[in-house]
């Protein structure tokens, strides 16, 4: 009997404790029930841009299930408006749109020119294209003796002025003087020694000023050559663009060694493996065997060439080699860089077209699958449904002008890019 009350205290305890866990699993499912009919459906956008990022929907893509579809749609309450069903179909179907967005984004419309040819023998990673050439000239006392009847200085700045007006097209040029004050007399050494300036300044070739500039000199006194190797990199360093990385050669025009103490070898050494990374060549005029051999050194370590010449047509025809030789590499690099832009522009016309392709299908995908659920379960029962059909047919049409305004965008882009490397290259070319 005992027993029996016991299990009669409990059972009302059981059945109260049952209801309630039957009434709260029963509102948890409702919640995370999609399908429910009191499900909230979130605004669907009304501009491209919230069009392209308010999806995916709950059966887009390779989720997209008929069989589910019907059964949701036939949940739906009755009686929606145009808006509702449309915010409810966007729910279920809007595609993902943000790769494409992104890789209209990313797609970069900028040409990459190769690297700028050599100037001279060796030189190492240059990636601009911009030539830098600076002319040493060396003014010392010696530079006063004549050669076929005309000073060795007269000479060298007519060959000089020759060699600068006809290098390549935006090419820079500096022109800097040594040893041209004072005398070669012991008292006049340390002022000689110290006398190293630019007479013209690293910018495009004027005619007029640097004729100019030739008259602001003349032979004078010692040789500091190592001097005025140092004073190279400062030179390149203060006429470039920090995003620039130019071609930087030196030219020396001299007719002896070093007289002013100092170390050519080494100065040329690391001008040639700073990060300006200059080419030193070097011309000897009327040079003896001593002077050929230590300039040639300073040369090799510079990373150039070293040359002899006697007479004033060796001098012109030393210069003119040069000029043949930058206008081969440039013309070399012309070419080359004609092909490979042209390839790079319908390399990149393709990934366009291949992108707006993609976003194409996609949207074509949704709206079929749009029509597929109107057409079969919501045609008969929606009295909204000519409005219904608008609004879809708003979205398809804005979805569709951001893609194709947006190609056409990014294809002017690239064409013009495309033409200032052409232009860029052209300026370069030399004939």
């Amino acid at each position: 009997m005992l027993y029996r009350k016991r299990w009669a205290l409990f059972i009302p305890i059981i059945i109260v404790a049952f209801f309630f866990s039957g009434c709260g699993n029963h509102e948890q499912d409702s919640k995370a029930d999609p399908d429910s009919k009191d499900e909230k459906v979130p605004q669907a956008a009304k501009g491209v841009k919230g069009m392209l990022t308010e999806g995916p929907g709950k059966f887009s893509g390779e989720k997209f299930d008929e069989k589910e579809i019907k059964q949701t749609v036939q949940k739906w309450p009755k009686g929606l408006s145009a808006e509702e069903a449309y915010n409810r179909l966007v729910y279920l179907l809007a595609e993902d749109y943000k790769t494409y967005v992104d890789q209209f984004d990313s797609l970069s419309t900028d040409f990459q020119l190769n690297d700028t040819p050599d100037a001279g023998k060796t030189t190492e990673g240059k990636t601009s294209h911009t030539l830098n050439v600076a002319v040493l000239v060396d003014s010392s006392g010696s530079m006063a003796g004549k050669v076929n009847g005309q000073t060795k200085m007269d000479l060298a700045k007519r060959s000089v002025k020759n060699f600068v007006s006809k290098l390549p097209e935006g090419a820079n040029v500096s022109l800097t003087v040594y040893g041209h004050k004072g005398s070669n007399s012991e008292s006049d050494k340390e002022m000689s020694c110290k006398s190293i300036e630019e007479v013209y300044t690293l910018a495009p070739y004027k005619e007029s000023s640097f004729k100019a500039s030739l008259n602001e000199f003349k032979s004078a006194g010692w040789t500091p050559l190592a001097a005025s190797i140092h004073s190279v990199k400062d030179i390149f360093e203060e006429g470039t663009k920090e995003d620039q990385k130019p071609t930087n050669v030196v030219y020396v025009v001299s007719d002896g060694i070093e007289t002013c103490d100092g170390n050519p070898v080494k100065e040329a050494k690391q001008l040639n493996r700073s990060n300006i990374k200059a080419v030193i060549n070097i011309i000897g005029f009327d040079v003896d065997n001593q002077g050929q051999k230590a300039l040639k050194e300073v040369a090799e370590a510079g990373g150039g060439t070293y040359a002899t010449v006697n007479s004033s047509a060796e001098l012109d025809n030393q210069f003119k080699t040069e000029q043949n030789r930058i206008k081969s590499e440039w013309r070399k690099w012309a070419l080359q860089n004609h092909g490979d832009v042209s390839e790079q522009y319908f390399d990149k016309v393709g990934e366009l077209s291949d992108i707006s392709d993609g976003m194409q299908k996609l949207q074509q995908q949704e709206e079929d699958r749009f029509r597929l659920v109107m057409d079969k379960y919501l045609s008969d029962h929606l009295e909204e449904y000519g409005d219904l059909n608008q609004l879809v047919n708003d979205r398809s049409k804005k979805i569709k002008s951001y893609r194709i305004d947006r190609r056409q965008e990014i294809k002017k882009e690239i064409s013009k890019s495309y033409r200032e490397a052409k232009r860029k290259i052209r300026d370069r070319d030399v004939d």
